[in-house]
């Protein structure tokens, strides 16, 4: 089962970005995915690539925004949260939020930090929300997804 995030939809050229390759199996780092081997708009996706990149190297930094962001890409925030509604279908800060608990879940995976430190270690410090956020996305909460996701992996 893949779950894939809808990143645009242009006629033929459309593009996804893996929320989770695989229920239960870590992100790659690959970022974007062209579906159906059909052609992706060049500016969009190195868009797209170099806003998952500045996100990922700013992850554990909790006062990280939208403004910041903004002005690592060199655009202004208005044309930053545009550009990505529009190839994404997602205002900025949810977009900036999926990328946070995929690496969490990354995290809860591999079973190396408890739950708590996985939140921190992707810059979300209210435990409170980000297990609302995580069972938003994933359907359970952060502890059933990893144990059900190590029970996976064993069996």
């Amino acid at each position: 089962m893949q779950l894939l995030m809808r990143i645009g939809d242009y006629g033929r050229e459309s593009l996804t970005l893996n929320s989770t390759v695989e229920v239960c199996q870590p992100y790659n780092g690959a970022g974007l995915q062209i579906v159906q081997d059909e052609p992706a708009l060049f500016e969009d996706k190195a868009l797209l690539e170099k806003c998952v990149a500045v996100i990922e190297a700013h992850l554990d930094c909790e006062e990280f925004n939208v403004q910041t962001l903004a002005r690592l890409i060199g655009v202004s925030h208005s044309v930053l949260y545009r550009r990505i509604k529009q190839i994404s279908g997602l205002a900025i800060n949810p977009f900036v939020r999926s990328i946070r608990l995929r690496r969490a879940a990354e995290l809860i995976i591999k079973g190396e930090l408890n739950i708590s430190e996985s939140a921190m270690a992707v810059g979300i410090y209210d435990i409170k929300y980000f297990r609302e956020q995580f069972v938003k996305v994933y359907g359970e909460t952060p502890s059933e997804y990893g144990r059900r996701c190590r029970l996976k992996a064993v069996g």
